[in-house]
């Protein structure tokens, strides 16, 4: 600034002017790394906006039925994917007692078969995009995460589990392979014995579970108030510090919140049973 500009007070005006700039610039800059997010089809089961100048909030809102997943659902997920570009992803529920109960099995129930195949491998490719995206993602499971619901959260980064958060892949319990790439994340996440035994059980894991377990990365308590904060604070940061607000509105999960898995005698039951059996890998 110039002698006579400094005397005259000018710097202050053009000073606010420039702060005012280079905060409009930050924003989009950081807006700049969401590509277009097109409108998602009316009643698909899943809302998605921006939450933030460089976050996406996805929130599962089948309007019932736990959220079970159905192909609109899977499609609406996979094109928020596409038009997500480097944005946090942050993954929710609109239901007030699930994340995702899994997928919409009863639809499906009287399909030609090929068209069972084009849902599963629709179901496995997002699960797939969605596990392997370089930008960050965070699910919050606020109640019941099944099935597909818990391919869902497992294929996030970042899996937040309240004190409502439960996980299990039912479908073991008649007989099924544990599906939505469960035999991955128990394998990946859990000790060998315990992953063994959950995939051939079913059991399902309350929230002090699912951390002990592994299986989810934060426990943040819903009736401290700390949800929304969390929310809001995901949506205000850079996608490359998210995690300072995640360790700021994280806790210890409560022993209250398990199921007893993780006793001492229960734990050394299943590793008795369940321990190694030989094989370098799976379960």
């Amino acid at each position: 600034f110039s002698h006579e500009a400094v005397q005259s007070g000018a710097p202050l005006a053009y000073m606010s002017r420039v702060v005012a700039a280079m905060r409009d610039f930050f924003f989009c800059a950081l807006a700049a790394s969401v590509a277009a997010l097109a409108p998602l089809p009316a009643a698909c089961g899943v809302n998605a906006w921006q939450a933030g100048p460089a976050a996406i909030r996805v929130e599962l809102d089948r309007g019932g039925k736990l959220n079970a997943l159905t192909r609109p659902m899977w499609e609406a997920l996979g094109a928020v994917l596409d038009g997500a570009g480097d944005a946090t992803l942050l993954v929710t529920s609109a239901d007030a007692k699930a994340f995702s109960a899994g997928a919409d099995v009863r639809a499906l129930a009287d399909r030609p078969a090929a068209e069972k195949r084009s849902f599963l491998q629709l179901e496995y490719e997002t699960l797939e995009r969605l596990r392997e995206r370089q930008a960050p993602t965070v699910a919050v499971a606020d109640g019941l995460a099944y099935g597909a619901g818990a391919g869902v959260f497992m294929a996030c980064a970042e899996r937040v589990v309240t004190e409502k958060g439960a996980l299990a892949m039912p479908e073991c319990r008649i007989g099924l392979v544990p599906d939505a790439g469960a035999l991955h994340f128990l394998t990946a996440h859990c000790e060998p014995a315990v992953a063994r035994y959950l995939a051939l059980t079913g059991l399902p894991l309350n929230a002090r579970d699912m951390v002990d377990a592994g299986l989810a990365t934060r426990y943040v308590p819903r009736k401290e108030g700390q949800l929304e904060p969390l929310y809001a604070e995901l949506a205000a940061a850079p996608s490359s510090s998210i995690d300072a607000a995640l360790d700021r509105r994280g806790a210890p999960a409560p022993g209250r919140l398990a199921s007893g898995l993780f006793s001492d005698a229960t734990l050394a039951s299943v590793r008795a049973v369940f321990g190694d059996t030989g094989h370098t890998a799976g379960v």
